[in-house]
């Protein structure tokens, strides 16, 4: 991804979702854009144990 695109998704997000309990449920792109950026350590740990489960199941499936 280049700057451009992610940018509009980023924008794309924060005028489509909402978030409960931050005001008006609106993130801006700039806040997105940061979260993108600066992958907090746990949601990197979460997300890697998930793909692992992933491939485990490909594996048992086609391998």
């Amino acid at each position: 991804m280049d700057a451009g695109p992610a940018r509009q998704l980023f924008i794309a997000i924060s005028k489509n979702f909402i978030t409960p309990g931050i005001g008006e449920g609106h993130l801006s792109p700039h806040s997105i854009d940061n979260k993108y950026n600066l992958v907090v350590q746990t949601t990197a740990q979460n997300v890697r144990a998930l793909l692992v489960k992933m491939l485990k199941l490909l594996d048992k499936e086609f391998g």
